[in-house]
């Protein structure tokens, strides 16, 4: 499964190419809702490998969708990995080591910008 090269993509170009990484992250997606299917955690209640190394798309991913203003992820089309988002952000370990947003945000919008300008 390739779910960062599309998610990385889709956020840094625009138009067709923009929105044929939408689709393919859209897919890939699907396919960790699916694994989740209510479960909390990808492993079942306890956090885990898979949980670790699919955590840090749950912090920059709404970042992303802030600055290009478009949702990937909607508890709606992803009750499940929307939940487990939450509940990963909602972890005292994990919230104790997540980076200031007031800082990754004007630093993923230049990114962005700088990919567009190309």
């Amino acid at each position: 499964m390739q779910l960062s090269p599309p998610i990385w993509k889709w956020f840094t170009t625009q138009g067709k190419e923009q929105e044929d990484a939408y689709e393919a992250a859209m897919e890939q997606l699907l396919v960790l809702e699916k694994v989740l299917d209510e479960k909390k955690f990808f492993g079942g209640e306890r956090i885990g490998f898979v949980d670790l190394s699919l955590g840090s798309l749950s912090y920059v991913i709404p970042i992303y969708e802030d600055i290009t203003g478009v949702r990937l992820i909607t508890s709606d089309k992803f009750p499940w990995l929307s939940a487990w988002m939450e509940g990963f952000l909602g972890l005292p370990l994990v919230k104790e080591h997540l980076p200031p947003l007031d800082k990754l945000r004007p630093r993923y919008q230049a990114i962005r910008e700088a990919f567009l300008s190309k």
